[in-house]
């Protein structure tokens, strides 16, 4: 007769539907950890020890990451003014809106880099003035206006 978690016995240690094992929680050996604790501890105990080196390498791939971003954006110029202004005065517009869209800036900002090469597909370049009156004109531009926006991206190639 076997003894389940609960301290009662199995009425028919036969029937399947009464075996309770799979449910057993297994217990570590006598002044031994679970296995899974064991790992999370070794890990923690070895990011403490090596902590400086782990935030070294993380800023370092952001940083690599973050200037081939901006040299990939030192060659793109608004498709308005088409002036070739610095990387940070330059935007993405979304003019494909199917799909999941998500803001190029916040891929950037958690260092999808590979995504918001893969979101840019979807936008026009334009610079931060442009692009602001760009909404405007979506908002409450005239449909004279409105028109002009959409000559825009047909010669961007959307």
């Amino acid at each position: 007769m076997s003894v389940v978690d609960t301290g009662q016995s199995r009425s028919d240690p036969n029937d399947p539907g009464t075996d309770d094992r799979k449910h057993k929680r297994i217990k570590p050996h006598r002044g031994r950890e679970e296995p899974n604790e064991a790992y999370a501890k070794y890990g923690k105990d070895h990011y403490e020890k090596n902590k400086k080196y782990y935030v070294n390498k993380a800023a370092d791939y952001k940083r690599k990451n973050k200037e081939g971003w901006n040299l990939y954006k030192s060659t793109l110029k608004c498709a308005i003014c088409s002036i070739n202004h610095p990387p940070t005065l330059l935007e993405f517009h979304h003019i494909i809106r199917t799909g999941k869209k998500e803001k190029v800036y916040k891929l950037i900002g958690h260092g999808r880099f590979k995504a918001a090469l893969e979101e840019t597909k979807k936008c026009i370049v334009l610079c931060s003035n442009h692009h602001r009156e760009w909404h405007w004109i979506e908002d409450y531009g005239t449909d004279e206006d409105k028109a002009k926006l959409v000559q825009i991206a047909k010669d961007c190639g959307f």
